[in-house]
């Protein structure tokens, strides 16, 4: 049998070995390896210089102004935070743009700096779909990053299974040529990618940079949206804003729908690009940019929630009985898919929920007891904290740490406990203790001045609060109300006013607390088109990007109940 020799170019010790078993020693186990066996010791040197690699890159990129966007990708690895990230440098009509993000979803993360490329690799894809291009060059230094394209290689994980088929969803609307360059071997640009890539880990809210010489530097904010209702919110939206919106067509081309418009005769178009992770980013195209983006922009304000960024996570200790009850919690909500799957090293089991709007989060059952909720705070999340305020092994001192690990704050316990005494002296420590888990994160947001984006997460505990606060006031009563309050009470068509029922009245044993009851319910029902989505509050379904906005109506609502509460016990 011919020598054989094999070649390491990534692995725990790198060179050429003579055996097998040497080789398989170097690379099993070692996520991203690259190595290859030749019948000649010279075959193997030239691969591990790569010599002809680099000849052949400077062949590539000689031939690069023969397509509209040029490419360069790299991925990076946090040992510490166990977190991924892509850099990229991208070149497009003249112009040199750069690209960063970092992420930790956890079904990529055992991929390390590859998980990254292949990131930063769907970024460039994303910008020539984006920008209208029909030809794209990437240059990168894993090879996988065109063999899990081309079907060289077999895209065996959940990352590179994504991958493979983001690429076929855009492959007829771009021809993308891919270059492979030796990493670290002096390449300007493919180090310079490397180099964002690592500093994407120093971002306190990861997400792109400002692009170099970019003139549109808009948000390119991700939202999350039902595909099914997109094209009602567009119309809905062009015609609040123009008197001579007229909506043309809405066509899917893969992984993006692109809407064709007109605002007084004026031809506009509008890109969406359905990303990995759920959401919808908006891209304006063609002619008359100003108004595609004047649309983006309002589409963007009224939303639902945005995309806050990488995924957060906390670790709850609970039982398993109430672990469960959360899962089933969370898979009968509205238009919820939920997947769960048995891990056995180590032993877990994972369900993930995804909503339809895109939002997604995972929950992590342990053997020994803990839970782990994995998400970004948005619509599940929201709904998975309020639900485990209920938990008697839930403290509010676990709300809020959860809370704190999920906005990145740093509020103490004890200061929200003041708060709460302070603003509500009657009720605090007299009604269910449960009411004030769940108002606790509103009132500990509200003491910090961080700036975001979507201030939705304030108001929201304080909205279902508000809604235990009537449930509580039912129970005071010994009044069964299940899951729907509504039935209880009778709407006057002419005041626009809700009231209790005559036979509702006629139960209650204090007649004082009619009054609670009816302003409580009319405060939800006021808000209800603007704030909530059904009766027993499932989520904001408005961007509240005023934090006066969102204070006010924490405020009101710890008013109502600190109020109502006085009138009660006087």
């Amino acid at each position: 049998m011919a020598k054989k020799y094999y070649a390491v170019k990534q692995g725990k010790k790198t060179g050429i070995f003579t055996t097998w078993d040497e080789c398989k020693q170097n690379v099993h186990g070692y996520p991203g390896a690259e190595y290859k066996s030749f019948t000649s010791k010279a075959e193997a040197e030239n691969y591990l210089t790569g010599s002809k690699e680099i000849e052949e890159s400077k062949k590539d990129r000689a031939s690069d102004h023969e397509v509209e966007v040029v490419a360069y990708v790299d991925g990076s690895f946090n040992e510490e935070s166990s977190e991924f990230s892509y850099g990229a440098v991208i070149f497009y009509e003249g112009k040199q743009m750069h690209f960063s993000e970092k992420y930790n979803d956890p079904d990529l993360v055992s991929m390390r700096n590859v998980a990254g490329e292949i990131k930063g690799s769907e970024r460039a894809m994303a910008f020539a779909l984006e920008k209208g291009a029909k030809s794209l060059a990437i240059h990168h230094d894993y090879e996988g990053i065109a063999k899990w394209c081309n079907g060289e290689w077999k895209a065996n994980k959940t990352g590179t299974k994504a991958y493979k088929k983001y690429y076929d969803d855009i492959k007829n609307d771009v021809s993308v040529k891919f270059v492979k360059v030796k990493s670290h071997s002096g390449d300007k640009f493919n180090d310079l990618a490397d180099k964002l890539a690592k500093e994407a880990f120093a971002k306190k809210s990861p997400s792109e940079n400002s692009p170099m010489n970019e003139p549109d530097q808009t948000r390119n904010v991700g939202i999350f949206v039902n595909p099914t209702e997109l094209e009602d919110i567009i119309k809905n939206t062009g015609t609040q804003m123009w008197d001579d919106f007229r909506f043309i067509s809405l066509e899917e081309r893969g992984k993006v729908n692109k809407c064709n418009f007109t605002v007084n005769g004026k031809l506009c178009s509008l890109n969406f690009h359905s990303k990995n992770n759920g959401t919808t980013t908006m891209s304006p195209t063609g002619k008359n940019t100003e108004l595609s983006l004047a649309l983006k922009e309002r589409i963007i304000e009224l939303s639902d929630f945005k995309d806050t960024g990488v995924s957060k996570s906390h670790t709850f200790r609970i039982n398993k009985e109430w672990s469960y009850n959360l899962v089933g919690f969370l898979g009968e909500l509205e238009d919820i898919e939920k997947d769960c799957i048995q891990h056995e090293n180590p032993k877990y089991e994972q369900c993930k929920f995804v909503s339809a709007k895109g939002d997604r989060l995972n929950i992590n059952i342990y053997e020994t007891g803990n839970v782990v909720l994995q998400g970004k705070p948005a619509y599940l999340y929201t709904e998975a904290l309020s639900f485990l305020s209920y938990c008697p092994q839930i403290s509010m001192t676990d709300v809020i740490e959860a809370n704190n690990s999920f906005h990145e704050v740093d509020i103490k316990v004890e200061d929200t406990r003041t708060e709460l005494q302070k603003l509500m002296p009657n009720a605090y420590g007299n009604i269910d203790d449960t009411l004030f888990k769940i108002l606790s994160p509103a009132i500990s947001l509200k003491k910090v001045n961080v700036e975001m984006e979507d201030y939705s997460c304030y108001a929201f505990p304080a909205l279902r609060a508000l809604e235990g606060y009537l449930k509580y006031l039912f129970s005071i009563e010994e009044i069964e109300i299940g899951h729907s309050y509504g039935y209880h009470f009778g709407h006057d068509t002419r005041t626009d006013a809700f009231h209790l029922k005559r036979h509702v009245v006629q139960e209650l044993k204090n007649p004082k607390v009619e009054a609670p009851l009816v302003e409580t319910y009319n405060y939800i029902n006021k808000n209800r088109h603007t704030l909530f989505h059904t009766e027993q509050i499932m989520f904001i379904t408005r961007i509240l990007e005023d934090k006066l906005e969102a204070d006010q109506i924490v405020n009101e609502v710890i008013d109502l109940i600190e109020r109502t509460y006085t009138y009660l016990t006087a």
